[in-house]
């Protein structure tokens, strides 16, 4: 397939003008349903909400099914809809997945729809707005085909075009109300921006986004709009990008000013994108081209499952092994090895243990994550390595990073005091001794719980409690019981940290420039950095300053109205000023003196700076 840019390619399936409800579909739909005997038929009414009949259909007859799509092409619901159910031989329920509240049930009788394939159509990977632009020029000028003697020539047309690649949908009187029907069809709208407006005013800004530069088919982009605290967000199709995205909603979110790309492939370098790349400090209703590409990694060779698996980024134990494997694939990229004789589920292999084949293969040799466990065989993920091959006579081993397998609401963990670099679990379940050692790893695995994380074990006190180092990673001076946990063998981990302080009311802060060399200063009119327990290295966000807004490292607490950010950061003399202030403890690290915060740490496991990058 690929994006449609000639007018002639699309058709009144395809793009539906409700001229109604003022909104345009874009759906690539494909023949009509084997048995739906007429092209389109005028007798459809929306009921309840979701809910479509016509009085004299037979769906179940015609052949209707769960996936088609319902191409409404008149009435208040004009647009696109995946059936969901098929109800009886006259009534359907539709996908409503995004703005239920626009389906006006009641409505009149006499809609025109038909129901189709939900593919086959011309723009699965979508068309630019020029060309539905076009088309849309060509059917307001020579309407080809019209449902209730609905011309669109009586219509506002939807567009006021301001380059090829920027428009106006809706505003004013020439062009009413339109816009996009939902978000679906907003996504298949290809080298484009657009603004949607009423009136003057303008609703909102869609940006068009391209990427420039070599990218795998099946690279997944993907885009902050905040710089922090919110969820990456996918484009909607892998491989190079080219969709809009919400900017601006009036009265909402303005997200203009902020924009990275992201690429991240196993085997392929990371490559990211953001505005500041291409010139500009604030995305308009235009396309923008972002230069995003990645090669070949030649520092990555080894494949997850070994990272998981073998030395020197996980220790391991071995606890099943036999040189009598067969393989076979099962699809899916799941692939099962067998052993006649042995049996998995005694020897304590579970999912997320390794598979290691190290001998007698041509094909299928290497390592693999265990996904599922049977007393003869077990089924491993084969996405990287690729389906196996079947073969037999293979070497194997098992390799568990587990010492002792999660315990549910069994520990409790505390430390002396808050300053303290060295913390307890007690466990009621124990099983400590012997088994675990200095230097292996306690995980707290507790769900929703600010001591998530992994702690490297100083000493074990008995076999109901161990002692951890919590200098980085503090536990409560007061007990907390029913956590969960598990231990595993030394290792390579990553951890992010960005713990947020509780700060009292401010009042209004000042912020003071002291000159080049000197640290500037931050002073809050009430309350106390002090007894908000605010610390060197920590950071402080700034919001709602006229000049000052950003994120600095805390030098030092001069007092408890004052404090001083980092001598290589400076504030502009301000205030006092009713701003916002945020503060947060990530990791420090002392290097030369100064103490640095970083939201990862890295337990390296004394090996080499390459093998750290691949674990990374």
């Amino acid at each position: 397939m690929a994006i449609i840019v000639d007018p002639d390619d699309l058709d009144r399936n395809q793009v539906v003008f409700g001229t109604e409800n003022r909104r345009l579909s874009l759906y690539p739909v494909g023949a009509v349903v084997t048995g739906f005997f007429d092209p389109e038929r005028s007798n459809g009414e929306t009921l309840a909400t979701g809910v479509f009949q016509d009085p004299g259909a037979t769906y179940q007859t015609f052949g209707v099914a769960q996936g088609d799509i319902f191409t409404l092409k008149t009435g208040d619901d004009a647009g696109h809809y995946e059936v969901v159910t098929v109800i009886s031989e006259t009534q359907v329920f539709l996908d409503l997945p995004d703005e239920a509240a626009d389906w006006q049930a009641p409505n009149a009788t006499g809609v025109y729809y038909d129901a189709r394939a939900a593919s086959g159509g011309s723009i699965a990977d979508g068309v630019t707005e020029q060309a539905v632009y076009s088309y849309g020029k060509e059917e307001w000028r020579a309407d080809s085909e019209t449902y209730g003697n609905d011309d669109l020539i009586k219509h506002p047309f939807p567009f006021e075009p301001i380059t090829r690649e920027q428009f106006e949908i809706g505003g004013g009187v020439q062009h009413d109300l339109w816009d996009y029907f939902r978000d679906d069809t907003r996504e298949r709208v290809r080298t484009g921006g657009w603004a949607v407006v009423s009136g003057t005013t303008t609703d909102q800004i869609y940006a068009g986004v391209i990427t420039l530069g070599s990218l795998d088919s099946d690279a997944q982009v993907y885009y902050l709009q905040i710089p922090t605290g919110t969820a990456p967000v996918d484009y909607v199709l892998t491989g190079p990008v080219n969709q809009a995205i919400n900017v601006f909603e009036n009265g909402g979110a303005d997200l203009r000013s902020f924009l990275t790309n992201y690429v991240r492939k196993k085997f392929r370098t990371y490559a990211q994108s953001s505005i500041e790349d291409i010139g500009v400090t604030q995305l308009e209703s235009i396309v923008n081209r972002f230069p995003l590409t990645h090669v070949t990694d030649p520092a990555i060779d080894a494949e997850d499952a070994e990272l998981i698996g073998n030395t020197p980024w996980t220790g391991f134990t071995n606890i099943s092994s036999n040189t009598n494997g067969v393989t076979s694939d099962l699809g899916s990229n799941v692939g099962r090895l067998t052993s006649a004789g042995q049996n998995f589920t005694t020897d304590g292999v579970e999912a997320g243990d390794v598979l290691y084949i190290s001998a007698g293969f041509t094909n299928d040799g290497g390592y693999f994550e265990i996904l599922s466990v049977g007393t003869t065989t077990v089924d491993v993920d084969t996405t990287e390595h690729g389906a196996f091959s079947g073969e037999s006579a293979l070497t194997f081993q098992v390799n568990t990073r587990f010492i002792i397998d999660e315990v549910a609401d069994d520990g409790t963990i505390s430390q002396p005091t808050v300053d303290s670099a060295t913390g307890t679990l007690s466990s009621i379940a124990g099983g400590f001794s012997g088994a675990v050692n200095a230097g292996d790893i306690l995980r707290v695995t507790e769900p929703g719980s600010a001591y998530q994380g992994v702690y490297k074990i100083t000493r074990v006190v008995s076999d109901n409690q161990i002692e951890v180092d919590t200098s980085d990673q503090a536990f409560p001076t007061g007990a907390v019981a029913n956590i969960d946990y598990e231990v595993l063998e030394p290792g390579m981990f990553l951890q992010y940290k960005d713990e947020q302080i509780t700060l009292g009311a401010t009042g209004d802060l000042t912020f003071t420039n002291n000159g080049v060399g000197v640290e500037d200063t931050i002073d809050r009119a009430s309350g106390s950095w002090i007894g908000d327990g605010v610390q060197e290295g920590d950071q402080i966000i700034i919001a709602g300053s006229v000049s000052n807004d950003g994120c600095y490292v805390i030098r030092s607490v001069v007092s408890a109205s004052q404090i001083e950010i980092d001598v290589d950061q400076s504030l502009v003399t301000e205030g006092p000023v009713s701003a916002t202030a945020e503060a947060h403890r990530l990791f420090t690290r002392d290097i030369s003196g100064d103490l640095y915060p970083f939201h990862w740490r890295l337990f390296g496991n004394d090996s080499t700076l390459a093998n750290q990058y691949q674990f990374v």
